[in-house]
């Protein structure tokens, strides 16, 4: 067989196997919704993770490139964080994939050397700490947005009352119509 098949086998059957093992961590009945439906618009969030772990799978298998695996890895984890997982359950997925990768190389599917399953954990302990960041940053943003919808949500009815006051004292100073009568025409 030709090194690019094997290597597109082992690709494929990387990113399959750490996709099942990722859903396997969700609840039976978010797995099968995440895993059954491939359409990206009747299952956003499926199709999200499948994408990023495939693009993830193909950076660990191929040439790592870091801005590459950094964009995949921000949609799986924004999609985690929003799913309000928890911090370790948010990039429990990276682990996984030294599992599979494990796995792959004991079942001789992977056709990777010793010293290749040595890279190859290198880049899964790398995908961890950029993970970890992402989801730092991301828990930061969601924060922010939180605490400024809390500000919003107690400005908003303060500045009602305010305009309310405003429309009434205006309302309070305009000239009624009984003392407009001398001054028409």
């Amino acid at each position: 067989m030709a090194p690019d098949t094997v290597r597109a086998r082992a690709h494929d059957l990387c990113a399959q196997e750490w996709l099942a093992s990722t859903l396997r961590a969700y609840p039976a009945q978010a797995g099968r919704c995440l895993h059954d439906e491939p359409d990206r618009f009747r299952n956003p969030g499926g199709y999200t993770l499948r994408a990023a772990l495939e693009a993830l799978a193909t950076e660990l298998l191929g040439d790592f490139d870091r801005r590459r695996v950094a964009a995949a890895l921000d949609d799986a984890i924004r999609l985690r964080v929003v799913q309000d997982l928890g911090p370790d359950a948010v990039v429990g997925f990276i682990p996984l994939a030294k599992r599979v990768i494990h796995a792959m190389a004991a079942a001789g599917s992977l056709g990777a050397a010793p010293d290749g399953l040595a890279l190859l954990d290198s880049r899964v302990d790398e995908l961890a700490a950029i993970a970890n960041d992402i989801q730092d940053r991301c828990r930061a943003q969601i924060h922010a947005i939180a605490e400024r919808a809390r500000r919003r949500s107690a400005f908003v009815p303060e500045r009602v009352q305010a305009r309310r006051a405003m429309a009434s004292a205006a309302m309070d100073r305009a000239p009624q119509p009984s003392e407009l009568k001398g001054e028409m025409p």
